[in-house]
């Protein structure tokens, strides 16, 4: 009898053991990462986040910071992290979740307990037709991807393409010799040819001018488009050339990139001002024994002669006598000096 008193006691001992014994099981604890709190998310987000006793998570976003209306979640996962598709986050902060979004991760145990993290606000500025610019980057039209800062813009058709406030008026077509090949550096000295070369072009016409859409090429392969807005206004000049980087070209300012489509050989060559429709503005077609082509020094049509006809011929040129500031000689953008 004293041997069961003692086993029951003994037994009683254990369960009461056990009962104040506390749960060797840590529980669920969510700790948000990315993104951070107050962030502004142009693309769909990734949201990261640490977990710790916790068997599956899901996330809940909302324009709210109660969660209680428009509310979307993901599905349980096992992995501490979600990636949004875009066409939904597009879908939802382009209707009511401009404001910002609010985001937090629901986590449960094993044993089907659940539990909360904290909750973190986005700022939103999205991107939503994807042209590269959001509205917090200046973009005045975020439903149409030909409107972001800087876009070519189209005269008179009622829509701000450059985000500029304004839409232009249209600008002249310029006819044959209303555009003059004006100078050119063909063997830049104290640059690379690859970085230093350019040429001038001067508006000799009574009205401004649009570059955008002209072809600018050679009698051979060589060639590239106009595809920015490029205005040249009566009496003045636009600089193109192949590199924009004026530490490295020159110290020239340019008005157009145009890269290597178009490099000038030193013993000959052409630049033809073509028209969108095929008509030749102007062309120079030169080579080293009748044109003056010197290392450092750029060819320049003589200011008495600037006309579409004279700058055919070498005897209409000099070579530059004006200081560019970095070593070479040359006035891109000014008049040129008189030729002796």
């Amino acid at each position: 009898m004293a041997a069961r008193v003692l086993l029951a006691s003994t037994w009683l001992g254990v369960a009461a053991l056990a009962a104040a014994a506390p749960d060797a099981r840590a529980a669920c604890t969510i700790n948000l990462v990315t993104p951070a709190a107050g962030a502004v998310q142009v693309d769909a987000p990734t949201f990261t986040w640490g977990g710790v006793g916790c068997s599956s998570y899901r996330v809940w976003l909302s324009p709210a910071p109660d969660f209680a209306t428009d509310r979307t979640l993901s599905s349980w996962r096992a992995s501490p992290q979600y990636s949004m598709q875009e066409e939904n986050w597009d879908n939802h902060v382009a209707t009511d979740w401009a404001s910002g979004v609010f985001w937090k991760v629901q986590g449960r145990d094993e044993a089907g307990t659940t539990t909360f993290s904290a909750t973190r606000r986005l700022r939103v500025d999205p991107d939503l037709d994807d042209d590269g610019a959001s509205v917090g980057e200046g973009d005045c039209d975020d439903a149409d991807p030909g409107a972001y800062p800087g876009a070519p813009e189209t005269c008179e058709d009622g829509v701000d393409q450059d985000c500029d406030g304004a839409d232009p008026a249209c600008l002249g077509t310029p006819s044959v010799g209303d555009l003059v090949i004006s100078e050119m550096m063909v063997n830049p000295g104290n640059a690379a040819d690859i970085d230093g070369e350019w040429f001038e072009v001067y508006n000799a016409g009574s009205e401004p001018y649009d570059l955008f859409g002209f072809e600018v090429a050679d009698l051979d392969v060589d060639s590239f488009f106009v595809d920015a807005n490029v205005v040249v206004f009566p009496g003045e000049y636009v600089v193109l050339g192949r590199n924009g980087d004026e530490e490295v070209n020159g110290c020239v300012a340019l008005d157009f990139v145009y890269g290597g489509q178009l490099p000038l050989a030193n013993p000959g060559d052409e630049i033809g001002l073509i028209r969108a429709d095929g008509v030749v503005i102007d062309a120079v077609e030169y080579d080293a024994a009748t044109f003056p082509i010197s290392s450092g020094r750029s060819a320049s049509l003589d200011p008495g002669l600037l006309d579409a006809g004279s700058n055919d011929s070498g005897a209409s040129w000099c070579l530059s006598s004006a200081d560019m500031g970095c070593g070479d000689m040359g006035s891109p953008g000014e008049p040129n000096d008189d030729c002796p």
